[in-house]
């Protein structure tokens, strides 16, 4: 299974790659082929495979040790994951928040988000480091998963996949039942629009936990020994990228809120099962993998220190500013991931063993 884990950490660089490119285009054009360009401005939809993802992973990492059994040592270790990157986007970003917003009234929002709380107010999940509200969903799912755990490995194939089956179209359905009614009064929704039902819809983390639980499920079978065929995985990138592609001619908020969830699913158990691709293997794409969470959390503040200094020379080709942003962020994940992400990881854990 270790080489499928690597494969799966690979991964987890593209998606990673897949936000950052978005974010760095921003409303820019590229110029290039419609298509190219709707793969890039559909880089939210990668949030959902993290989601898939972590259930997978999660259950796979723990089924035989269950958390509710060692609850102290399984919450360490989750806020030794997550929380040292974390913080440190927070307090590179803490200087513009402040200015932005210290006459604002978002008093809320800069008290829960260093608490992992901001998404369960939609207003206030893009607050402070926007990438961050994922990580609010995250603390969701780690809070709830040694409660699930038990009851995926203990219950019916047959009952979890109708369960998933039905998360996923629940969640589908707000989706649809929001597009349907209209509550913010939207006659155009795109990657840009900020509106209250709208961002509930987005980002509540109990609309998003179905993509946690298919992850769940995905984990269970696959220790159950059920396979797909390695080529499945080749199929599913290929659906993805056409997918992508159409992306502008699909509705948004479906989008966004799962609607590729069986293309990640299939991805992921497909490599999570089957002898993965030589090339996912390969050292220096783990490491990019193992870096992609440094990737993701501080992509706001390279990529804001990058654009004041692009103003500043007047740099205004968007191809050479998404390239840089590339380059920066990349760089700017791997030295953290080495220098503070591993070293606080183990000295969290380590200090919690002896404690």
């Amino acid at each position: 299974m270790n080489r499928r884990l690597e494969a799966l950490t690979s991964l987890r660089f593209f998606a990673a790659l897949h936000v950052i490119l978005f974010h760095a285009l921003g409303d820019r054009t590229l110029g290039l082929p419609v298509p190219v360009e709707a793969v890039v401005r559909a880089g939210p939809v990668s949030v959902s495979f993290f989601f898939v993802l972590s259930g997978f992973i999660l259950t796979i990492a723990y089924a035989s040790r269950p958390p509710a059994a060692q609850w102290q040592k399984y919450a360490r270790a989750r806020f030794a994951r997550i929380y040292p990157l974390y913080a440190l986007g927070l307090v590179l970003m803490a200087l513009g928040w402040w200015r932005a917003h210290a006459q604002s009234g978002w008093l809320g929002a800069t008290l829960l988000t260093p608490l992992l709380l901001q998404a369960w107010v939609p207003t206030f999940a893009m607050a402070w480091n926007p990438p961050a509200w994922s990580l609010s969903v995250e603390a969701l799912f780690y809070a709830v998963f040694p409660v699930l755990l038990p009851r995926v490995l203990r219950a019916s194939k047959s009952k979890l996949v109708s369960l998933a089956v039905a998360g996923w179209v629940f969640g589908l359905g707000l989706a649809l039942a929001y597009v349907v009614t209209a509550p913010d009064g939207l006659r155009e929704i795109t990657t840009a629009s900020d509106a209250p039902w709208l961002n509930a819809l987005k980002f509540f983390p109990l609309v998003r936990l179905p993509e946690f639980f298919v992850g769940l499920v995905l984990g269970r079978l696959a220790l159950d020994g059920h396979r797909l065929p390695a080529w499945s995985g080749g199929v599913a990138v290929i659906a993805l990228l056409l997918a992508l592609m159409v992306s502008p001619s699909l509705s948004f908020p479906l989008l966004h809120n799962g609607l590729l969830t069986p293309l990640f699913a299939v991805l992921i158990f497909s490599i999570g099962t089957s002898p993965p691709p030589k090339w996912l293997e390969h050292g220096w794409l783990v490491t990019l993998g193992e870096a992609s969470y440094a990737l993701y959390i501080l992509q706001t503040p390279v990529l804001g220190v990058l654009h004041g200094l692009a103003k500043r020379v007047g740099l205004e080709s968007p191809m050479l500013f998404l390239v840089l942003g590339v380059l920066a962020s990349v760089t700017v994940s791997l030295v953290c991931w080495r220098w503070v992400e591993r070293p606080a990881r183990k000295w969290l854990t380590e200090r919690g063993a002896h404690a």
